[in-house]
């Protein structure tokens, strides 16, 4: 069995920025800072993915995707390096309660390096 050895979160999981709505119409869904929002033809993510709230209310609100998918401007993509394991990831993110690191009162928001 390998020793487990303390990291950043960044070290073991990649996250990326979403991109803006489209325009077509679609059966594709669209993730924003909670949740579907819409559908579109297109996909920026595919396979397994994980979706965090970046804006709003509810911005931590995190989410399981193993489907094409598109993720918003107003949402984070997070996969896990090598082979770490999405689901506990999704889980490990999910209890975290990332709501509570958000900044801004008015429009609260996540940044990537939370």
């Amino acid at each position: 069995m390998s020793e487990l050895k303390p990291c950043k979160l960044g070290d073991v999981v990649s996250f990326g920025n979403g991109k803006a709505r489209p325009a077509s119409e679609g059966n594709i869904p669209i993730y924003g800072g909670n949740g579907i929002l819409g559908y579109c033809a297109d996909s920026n993510y595919d396979g397994e993915t994980i979706v965090i709230g970046r804006v709003g209310a509810y911005c931590g609100a995190t989410y399981y995707e193993n489907q094409p998918i598109w993720v918003s401007d107003n949402a984070l993509s997070a996969k896990p390096k090598g082979r770490n394991n999405t689901k506990f990831f999704y889980y490990f993110l999910k209890d975290m309660d990332l709501n509570q690191h958000a900044g801004g009162s008015s429009h609260p928001s996540l940044l990537r390096h939370f």
